[in-house]
């Protein structure tokens, strides 16, 4: 199964949560759990809360020893702050499991490192080239998003598909800790132009969810020499500081391309967005799917090549 497939079916099994009927989404996890190995530890997860939800507590606490006998684990943080874990909260056999994933948490922080995976353009393509820097969303790795962007390489891009450091579940990464993130952004970048022909007036920044939020700092920022972003269902943190700021950090000749959904939930998150762009005179543009939630949209590869159009000038801001 695909990624992309994985995506959908975890979107029907979010939007069965989200209507309130627990043991539907369950039924739908437990009937298509099994297609999708390699995201094991997070539907584990999601099936300790839906039966911590639906079933009695007993019933919950050995779905959870089961994950932790697979080696999974999960953020302390998370499984004391969730609520749909309420009922086995302050137990002393949850709480023995909470102390495990604590110690498999510590571990594997300390030996986490940023990786990424490069894909270079066909042999014969003419340098120097240009570049596509793509950082995967949370609770994510850079593997799981090389299905969106590696056509580009085909096309004579050097695509790197970068992965934090921050490790929040087993396999799983994120961009909490900016400065942090800006530092490992900057460490792939001087690599990559160490390694490779690098064209640097074609350099993209892009991201899905709290990937794209940080492609969209580093270009404002200018910590990174950025023509454009694509920006992918961006989640930004901190957006309202910097609307504030409108005059702080100009971004001119910067330009950006948006990629949401209309029943996407952080519809607010992306006015505010755009805002931001307004306010610091960014041209842009924002491609709307209707019937699609926090994900990417189906045909991905067009939507691609309208965003490098619009970056590189062949498409028109709308007015």
């Amino acid at each position: 199964m695909s990624y992309s497939q994985y995506r959908q079916f975890r979107s029907e099994v979010h939007r069965l949560y989200q209507s309130g009927d627990y043991s539907a989404a369950l039924d739908r996890l437990n009937r298509s759990a099994q297609a999708f190995p390699d995201q094991a530890p997070q539907l584990n997860y999601i099936r300790i809360c839906l039966l911590a939800l639906t079933a009695p507590a007993p019933v919950a606490l050995s779905a959870f020893q089961h994950a932790l006998e697979q080696g999974y684990w999960y953020p302390p943080a998370t499984l004391h702050a969730d609520p749909d874990l309420a009922s086995l909260q302050g137990r002393p056999e949850f709480e023995r499991m909470v102390a495990t994933c604590a110690g498999r948490f510590d571990q594997a922080a300390k030996t986490a490192r940023p990786e990424r995976i490069v894909l270079t353009p066909p042999p014969g393509t003419s340098e120097p080239y240009p570049v596509l820097l793509a950082f995967h969303g949370r609770n994510a790795a850079a593997a799981s998003s090389q299905p969106y962007w590696e056509s580009l390489a085909e096309r004579g891009w050097l695509v790197a598909l970068l992965q934090s450091s921050q490790v929040v579940g087993v396999g799983s990464y994120a961009w909490d800790d900016r400065q942090q993130s800006i530092e490992e952004a900057r460490g792939h970048f001087d690599e990559l132009s160490g390694s490779y022909p690098i064209h640097l007036q074609r350099l993209v920044l892009a991201g899905f969810s709290q990937g794209a939020g940080l492609a969209i700092w580093l270009a404002l920022h200018k910590l990174l020499p950025a023509t454009g972003f694509i920006a992918v269902a961006p989640y930004l943190h901190g957006v309202e500081d910097l609307i504030e700021q409108p005059q702080a950090i100009p971004a001119n000749r910067l330009r950006g391309y948006l990629i949401t959904g209309d029943l996407d939930q952080h519809q607010e998150m992306f006015a505010q967005i755009e805002k931001l762009l307004q306010a610091r005179q960014v041209s842009y543009l924002r491609e709307k799917h209707p019937h699609l939630d926090h994900d990417f949209p189906a045909g991905f590869n067009q939507c691609l090549e309208n965003a490098l159009r619009f970056i590189f000038g062949e498409m028109k801001e709308e007015s």
